[in-house]
């Protein structure tokens, strides 16, 4: 029996990074537009790499398998998720064209349970010491700002976004849209941007859907999200801030090229952090973490690190 494992391939990152003007715009030579380079980079991918892939499958002992699940092109990323046997895995890392393999792995929701009236709104409004006082006073409501739910969707019907929610898009593997099957990204649309609980009252969300309704999905869904949104930034010519409530198992270096490629082109990105039941200055990240301890409302900022 073969084995096979989800992979994403990088096959253009070292041309990514050779060709990135100071402001984020990808160019490969003098006058050539963004969308040039990105059409150029999907022709790499589907007339060398999609071809000797389909070609090698032919193994008659059936020894080298490569099931492309998708092809991902755009300013944050480019590349392919493909599921490969071994062999294939050992051939494809060895191409010259491949900057980097890396396991198409699940990213998840953080926990969002909450008890009780919610405390957030009070604590981001102060410095410390914290009051205390649950008084959230605010002179600016996020108008003119887009918010970018990174997340399972949203209830578009809810009364705390009424005419505030873009068409955005879906990722996930499933035919629902952008509405929300599980709950979280609501939630956190509400923390977010929501009229009676949210930080940005008067934000436009965009929901962009990039797991389904167990909470989970690959990181390479997650990466499509991102292209998506460096493009409808592009688009809109609109302030913009991207909400990331989830998380991996391990600092994934392609995630992390993505999310740096978004920052590049102007987006103000927020990610979850201490949401794992560990003492945060223990855990893993791959940015700076800030957040405020429930029993102290103290506010903490923890530099990157490797390993927990």
């Amino acid at each position: 029996m073969t084995i096979k494992r989800r992979a994403m391939v990088s096959t253009l990152l070292l041309h990514h990074s050779r060709c990135m003007s100071m402001n984020g715009v990808q160019k490969r030579d003098v006058g050539c537009a963004c969308l040039c380079a990105r059409r150029c980079d999907a022709c790499a991918v589907q007339s060398e790499l999609l071809p000797l892939l389909a070609a090698r499958s032919q193994d008659a002992l059936g020894l080298f398998v490569a099931a492309v699940q998708r092809v991902i092109w755009g300013v944050a990323f480019s590349g392919l998720a493909v599921e490969l046997s071994p062999i294939a895995l050992e051939f494809v890392t060895a191409l010259p064209r491949v900057e980097l393999v890396q396991e198409d792995e699940l990213v998840h929701a953080w926990a969002t349970d909450q008890v009780g009236a919610p405390w957030h709104l009070d604590r981001v409004d102060e410095r410390t010491p914290f009051s205390g006082a649950g008084v959230y006073t605010f002179s600016l409501t996020g108008v003119g700002i887009d918010m970018y739910v990174m997340d399972s969707g949203i209830n578009t019907a809810h009364t705390e976004f009424t005419g505030r929610i873009e068409d955005g898009a879906n990722f996930a593997s499933d035919a629902t849209g952008i509405e929300d099957c599980a709950g979280h990204g609501t939630h956190v649309a509400g923390l977010a941007a929501g009229t009676t609980y949210g930080v940005a009252k008067e934000a436009v969300i965009v929901p962009v859907r990039v797991y389904g309704c167990d909470n989970s999905g690959p990181v390479s869904e997650v990466v499509l999200g991102i292209n998506y949104v460096i493009e409808t930034m592009a688009r809109r010519r609109r302030p913009a801030v991207i909400n990331m409530s989830f998380g991996t198992s391990s600092v994934n270096s392609i995630l992390n090229t993505a999310v740096n490629n978004l920052i590049a082109a102007g987006g103000i990105v927020v990610v979850a952090a201490g949401t794992l039941h560990r003492a945060l200055h223990h855990c893993k990240r791959a940015h700076y973490a800030c957040g405020a301890r429930a029993h102290r409302r103290t506010l903490l900022l923890l530099p990157p690190a490797a390993t927990c």
